[in-house]
């Protein structure tokens, strides 16, 4: 499956990163199974992270995660790394 993951920090909401917008530059390129979209903060602790954790829940070997652009998916590089491996050690990308 490919998954889309989608965020937004509050106050991005109108701007050049909404929902819409990653989304429609993401289906550019790929053919999204499911979408996952949260409004947090990027350098939000993980347990706030409610829809990332979802997605790391169901992921299987050989899926795939999409996002727009890296920071989408964490601000802080300790957490993305987290992150990263969560998926790797699921067999997904």
């Amino acid at each position: 499956m490919i998954y889309a993951y989608l965020r937004l920090s509050t106050s991005e909401d109108r701007q050049k990163n909404s929902f819409d917008v990653q989304l429609n530059e993401i289906k550019k390129h790929f053919f999204i199974t499911k979408t996952f979209k949260e409004t947090v903060s990027g350098s939000a602790l993980l347990h706030k992270r409610k829809a990332l954790l979802e997605m790391l829940e169901v992921l299987k070997s050989n899926d795939k995660i999409i996002v727009l652009r890296l920071d989408r998916i964490s601000r802080d590089t300790v957490q993305s790394g987290w992150i990263r491996y969560e998926i790797e050690k699921r067999g997904a990308e």
